[in-house]
């Protein structure tokens, strides 16, 4: 990176420890209250005993269904060639798009993001394409001992990671997501 860069990533990496860090979300007590009840781990009301015993197991009934019913209706895609002579292109797409489920754990991850919507009432998703460096010693010439260092790419791919509300920082100036400068 050049200086300009290395200048905006302190800039961002300063404002996040600042700004973003320092200032809670005004949803994380109900996120915290969502899963104690979710997880069955809320103290007992010693006033009324009945509470626990008929609240909490009829959330987890509740969002353990709702969860099943909307991963059932996952996305599906269905390609038709628009001439006859495409119609290989459809066997492409559809190995293409079986290979990245699989590769990337879609459907975990599918799950487990509607559970977070259900939950905390947001579920996001971090999309990207991640390339593994390694860094090797190469011989500069055959007859000589002298090696330089190098570093090169293991492989490359794409990857689908589940970010917990708890972990996903919004400018705290901004308004709507639009308006964020910085999303950490």
């Amino acid at each position: 990176p050049d200086d300009k860069q290395k200048e905006r990533k302190r800039r961002i990496d300063q404002r996040i420890e600042t700004d973003m860090l320092g200032n809670r979300t005004p949803h994380e007590d109900r996120w915290t209250e969502a899963i104690k009840l979710y997880e069955a781990s809320r103290t007992p009301d010693p006033r009324d005993p009945s509470r626990e015993s008929i609240t909490l197991p009829y959330v987890h009934i509740y969002m353990d269904a709702r969860l099943a019913e909307e991963a059932d209706n996952t996305p599906n895609f269905i390609y038709t060639p628009v001439e006859a002579s495409d119609s290989w292109k459809v066997d492409l797409l559809n190995d293409v798009r079986k290979h990245v489920e699989a590769r990337v754990n879609l459907p975990t991850k599918y799950q487990l993001w509607i559970f977070h919507k259900n939950l905390f009432g947001t579920g996001i998703i971090r999309l990207g394409y991640q390339l593994i460096m390694r860094t090797i010693k190469e011989r500069l010439y055959p007859d000589t001992d002298d090696y330089v260092e190098r570093t090169v790419p293991v492989y490359a791919d794409l990857f689908v990671r589940n970010i917990s509300p708890f972990d996903f920082l919004v400018d705290p100036n901004a308004l709507t997501l639009d308006d964020a400068e910085d999303c950490a």
